[in-house]
């Protein structure tokens, strides 16, 4: 069964309209994340397992699988962090070659991951509509699409 594993901050910190949303929290800016990936796998059909991995303690939120089948895990740094949690899950998987790896890390995670045979891709993997490449407006998702005419309209005083 094919698995995505997603570095969370690192896609957070690497995409800007999710950036944008630390500035009101983390809590905000996780949330933003775990709802664009539930409507990309809603949009291209995925029915693998995704793994959103953040650094932390379980204590900022509890490792749960939610109803729309994401997996959240929080893994302490005094253990490396969703690096270290990552890597271990594509070191100990039997078919690596099933696992994409989302991290804009080529250094430590995407080197490691890409040497065992995980597919490690850009968070504009995340970007791309279903049956098409990730360049230009016209493919971004109807969610990225949605939180940018809101964060428009408060700029312009629309709404």
């Amino acid at each position: 069964m094919k698995q995505i594993l997603i570095d969370s901050y690192n896609v957070i910190y690497s995409i800007p309209q999710m950036q944008r949303q630390i500035g009101l929290s983390l809590e905000s800016a996780r949330d933003t994340l775990i709802e664009y990936v539930v409507t990309w796998r809603r949009e291209n059909k995925f029915s693998g397992n995704i793994c959103l991995v953040f650094d932390g303690d379980k204590d900022i939120m509890q490792n749960t699988t939610m109803a729309s089948g994401l997996k959240c895990i929080f893994h302490p740094d005094s253990k490396g962090g969703a690096d270290a949690y990552i890597n271990t899950l594509v070191k100990k998987s039997k078919n690596p070659s099933s696992i994409t790896v989302v991290t804009n890390d080529n250094k430590d995670i995407g080197k490691f991951c890409r040497a065992l045979g995980a597919k490690v891709v850009g968070p504009d993997f995340l970007l791309a509509r279903p049956g098409q490449d990730n360049r230009g407006e016209k493919n971004i998702s109807s969610f990225i699409k949605s939180k940018i005419n809101e964060e428009l309209a408060k700029e312009w005083g629309i709404k």
